[in-house]
């Protein structure tokens, strides 16, 4: 499906499909935060119920080379789970008439999520790896990432073949209702020709409560 046909049917008000052909329907339940969670936009102040949880953080590595498979490897080594959205992109060759390479691209260049505990895995040791750069802060602070703006990210960009390791993350994802106002920002996000736009886009949604409500 292209995206007039996308808009079309927005403007219309039937059932929405992501840029990337996933089913994305309408929800207007929004969920309440747990007790005892005090919500400072999408990033969440972590207190004492959470320290045994996992929860998502967003953090920032060195775009080089191989650094991201790299580093990837070595955090799901430590039983962290790391994800960023990839796309693969076809590139014709300068050596064939009609062949062509293909590439992965990061959406947000220099990005990544990653799923874990503080109490359990120690964010002073995750940082001693050479491609991590450091954790994003908020006012000064590590602060968690709500989980369905993840989810969110995950349902249009679903590969999990890109991303092994996150497959069950992604499969959770797939089953997520986005409301039209999530569709409206995603797209958005995902037609910013320039990197730098999307992850301008990226830290708006993390540290806005209403970038995807």
């Amino acid at each position: 499906m292209c995206l007039s046909e996308l808009q079309a049917g927005l403007n219309e008000g039937q059932p929405l499909f992501p840029t990337h052909a996933l089913c994305i329907r309408r929800s207007q339940q929004h969920r309440s935060p747990p007790a005892g969670i005090d919500f400072r936009g999408a990033f969440r102040i972590l207190n004492i119920s959470e320290l045994h949880q996992r929860n998502w953080y967003l953090a920032q590595y060195i775009p080089a080379g191989k650094n991201r498979e790299h580093l990837f490897s070595w955090l799901s080594e430590q039983h962290v789970l790391p994800w960023t959205p990839l796309i693969l992109k076809k590139v014709r060759r300068t050596d064939k008439v009609c062949g062509y390479r293909r590439h992965i691209h990061a959406v947000f260049p220099g990005y990544f999520f990653l799923k874990a505990d503080p109490e359990s895995h120690s964010f002073t040791h995750l940082r001693r790896h050479s491609a991590f750069l450091d954790f994003v802060k908020m006012a000064g602070e590590i602060k968690t990432v709500r989980e369905d703006i993840v989810q969110s990210l995950m349902k249009v960009y679903p590969d999990p073949a890109l991303n092994p390791a996150a497959r069950e993350e992604l499969d959770a994802a797939s089953t997520l209702w986005l409301t039209k106002a999530r569709y409206q920002y995603l797209l958005r996000l995902d037609a910013q020709p320039l990197p730098e736009s999307r992850i301008s886009l990226l830290l708006h949604l993390v540290s806005d409560d209403g970038a995807l409500t």
